[in-house]
């Protein structure tokens, strides 16, 4: 098999790889921008963080492309893994030779790792591993036979890798001890110590790779072989070894993060064992509290005897588990003890986040502390990069998971929400996406970019379910001057733009037909603001006066105008909306009693039903499309029912004279009738489907006997029936049901 043979199967290979991970990579990042989905974080970050994230493929990458990125003056970042023809031209352009040779065989090496230790369908036979072991040991021979001295580690840690790869995990071993132990520090020393470590494995031991894994911080190797050491047990069997080991530190945390993730999801245990018959049901809860038990006493031994160098570490992760685990006390205790004790500065870091997260579930809190260790923790995440963000994540739970239930549950409603709008307005303020609507700029952007202020994760789970006067409440609240210091630093952290709370304080109005008290609100909402919404093309293309019934105004590409707009508007077509249906009412109020009076209520009944989710002016009422299978029913809870307003003036003009009118009305009531006035019966036979019977119609339902009044008028009417009615798909159905079950 030549290099060029591999090489050719391997960029084949490696195309569709790379297709297949930018696809997968599609798939599970968060699509914002395409997504109309409610789907939110949980926020059950985990809160033990004593070590820095372990890298699954090893961390010399930084140190390799260093060297690379030196040796070709900038040209490279990194190895050419693929395509080394470039840097093969350059390293010829500067003759050097010796270093020519070294990627030849490097390039050898990897092509044969391409090519039979990735995941293929082409299964190599006897003859391939024939042909792969020749080409191993004549780069192993090269290695060997190598006598400089600039690149004594390269070709060192080369024929260590071919000895891997014959699986000589003896001559490895005894390879390590007599070369690479010697060698200076360096990354290839390291990645001999690596492989050497492997090697141990495999004839083996499990600890001392344990350990050599994790001080290298070569997660994707440790994940390998440390799973049977994610308990007490194992941690115990570690500690007892050595009680400075360096796998201690994850494995700790591994245990509370896992601990902390088995309470997160206690609802699902609960469910658990009901969902499994077979299984027999145990009390995972209590086996846990027992587990946590057990390790928080191991924890208080371990600190007694005083043979570890971070006792902070031990005490941190006692403290969470007692937290953890609802023992709030033990948890305070056990938290103002690890502060006290040694441990390095990222595990004090994550001592004070722990604390702040126990602290912070007791009302009883010094607020002015709280609000000390807020501002250090929200100074740590402005300044992270990497690692996981322990700290923004700590945060996250901090806020969202402990702090603002703590204020809910102690009647700080005000404050409760406005920790959590506090946290949103941190996402905002991170998101590269995330539009303010206030300062949008048209030319840069573009019309139709979606407003995030209106469906990010505070408005859909918090937000719209506030009644106008709890909105107004909150409002008034974040735009007040306060004493208490917690109070002050949240609400000065807070989104308030005016213009977007009056308009919303005034549609919460609104939605409970509260119209006088929505005007004051709308009148000041500035016009410029409201091509800002999300919902502006429908509030300058939809026309509440007219009868949804008759006349429907949506079109089929209407999600095609949602977003932020470039549209002038020389009025408020909500406050609109409000005067309108105000002195309608007391014009109604006038002359309900007469034939004017007829003609007023059918109207208001235009009106109430084009304000409802089914009316085409349904953004009179809501920030998003009514049709949209995302719309959740909560956002609603306590509004006015516009539906039922509609059809009580629509009855109450039934007695007019006008024939005209009564056609409207009847039309309008068996529009809006919602309930089904046609039954699919169920066949028990399997053996017809159920969309192949024929319909009964239900003659109770509501919606018939609009239907059936209807019909009567139309008979009545004849040729003097109106078009929309003749045109009316559902009323020719019923006439033909009718007289199939009469005849």
């Amino acid at each position: 098999m030549s290099n060029r043979y591999m090489r050719n199967v391997r960029t084949t290979s490696r195309k569709i790889h790379i297709l297949f991970l930018l696809l997968l990579c599609w798939i599970l990042m968060p699509q914002y921008g395409y997504s109309c989905g409610n789907e939110y974080p949980t926020h059950n970050y985990y809160m033990a963080s004593f070590v820095e994230t372990l890298e699954d493929a090893g961390p010399y990458r930084p140190d390799l492309d260093t060297f690379w990125t030196n040796y070709s003056q900038g040209k490279y970042k990194e190895y050419p893994r693929y395509d080394v023809t470039g840097l093969q031209v350059y390293i010829k352009s500067i003759g050097d030779d010796e270093m020519l040779s070294y990627v030849r065989d490097l390039n050898t090496y990897l092509d044969i790792c391409d090519e039979f230790y990735t995941n293929s369908w082409d299964y190599p036979d006897k003859e391939d591993y024939e042909i792969r072991d020749s080409l191993i040991l004549s780069v192993q021979t090269h290695a060997k036979n190598y006598k400089g001295s600039r690149l004594s580690g390269q070709y060192n840690l080369l024929y260590m890798r071919c000895l891997m790869l014959l699986r000589k995990w003896d001559e490895v071993k005894q390879y390590w001890e007599t070369t690479g132990k010697r060698m200076v520090r360096s990354v290839y020393r390291d990645m001999m110590e690596n492989i050497y470590a492997g090697a141990l494995f495999h004839t083996g031991s499990i600890e001392e790779p344990l350990e050599i894994f994790s001080r290298q911080g070569d997660g994707g190797s440790l994940r390998c072989i440390i799973n049977k050491y994610y308990n007490l047990a194992g941690i115990r069997r570690i500690y007892s070894r050595n009680p400075n080991s360096p796998v201690l530190p994850y494995l700790l945390q591994v245990y509370v993060n896992n601990f902390q993730e088995t309470y997160d999801n206690k609802d699902v245990i609960d469910t658990w064992d009901e969902e499994k018959e077979t299984v027999e049901k145990k009390d995972i809860l209590a086996e846990l509290h027992k587990e946590s038990s057990a390790f928080c006493s191991f924890v208080d031994s371990v600190l007694e005897i005083g043979q570890v160098n971070d006792p902070c570490m031990w005490g941190t992760a006692q403290s969470l588990v007692y937290f953890i685990n609802g023992d709030k006390d033990h948890a305070k205790t056990s938290i103002i003890r690890a502060m006290s004790l040694p441990g390095s500065s990222r595990v004090k870091d994550n001592c004070r986040c722990a604390n702040l997260l126990i602290q912070s579930s007791d009302s009883c809190i010094d607020r002015n502390w709280l609000v000390g260790e807020l501002q250090w923790l929200d100074s740590q995440c402005q300044n992270e990069q990497r690692d996981g963000y322990c700290y923004s994540n700590a945060l996250d739970r901090i806020l969202v998971k402990t702090l603002s239930p703590m204020l809910q549950s102690h009647g700080e409603d005000n404050l409760s929400l406005a920790v959590l709008a506090m946290y949103n307005e941190m996402e905002v303020q991170h998101s590269t996406s995330h539009h303010r609507s206030p300062n949008y700029d048209y030319e840069m952007h573009g019309e139709s970019t979606w407003n995030w202020d209106y469906q990010n994760e505070f408005m859909v789970r918090h937000f719209y379910q506030q009644s106008a006067t709890s909105s107004l409440s909150y409002y008034e609240y974040i735009t007040s001057d306060h004493n208490d210091p917690l109070s002050r630093y949240v609400c000065s952290r807070v989104y308030k733009d005016k213009d977007f709370f009056y308009d919303f304080i005034g549609t919460k109005y609104l939605a409970e037909a509260r119209f006088k008290d929505a005007i004051p609100y709308f009148e000041q909402v500035s016009l410029s603001y409201l091509g800002k919404q999300n919902i502006s093309y429908y509030m300058k293309h939809r026309d509440f006066h007219k009868e949804r019934w008759i006349e429907r105004q949506a079109r089929k590409d209407d999600y095609e105008h949602e977003g932020m707009r470039k549209i002038v508007f020389d009025h408020n077509p909500k406050l609109q909306f409000c005067r309108d249906i105000l002195n309608l009412q007391k014009s109604y109020s006038k002359y309900s009693q007469s034939e004017k009076g007829n003609q007023i209520a059918y109207k208001l009944a235009i009106l109430n039903y084009q304000a409802s989710p089914k009316g085409d002016c349904w953004w009179l009422t809501s920030y998003r499309n009514s049709s949209s299978p995302y719309m959740l029913d909560q956002w609603h809870v306590g509004e006015n029912d516009f539906i039922k307003s509609s059809e009580v003036y629509l009855r109450s003009c039934l007695d007019t004279e006008d024939p005209e009118l009564l056609g409207k009305c009847l039309y309008a009531l068996a529009y809006t009738a919602t309930d089904d006035w046609l039954n699919y019966p169920a066949d028990d036979s399997d053996q017809v489907s159920t969309e192949d019977l024929p319909p009964v119609p239900n003659p109770l339902s509501e919606k018939y006997m609009n239907l059936d009044k209807l019909n009567e008028y139309y008979e009545q009417q004849k040729t003097k029936a109106p078009a929309y009615m003749s045109k009316c798909d559902v009323l020719k159905q019923f006439r033909k049901m009718k007289w199939m079950m009469e005849y």
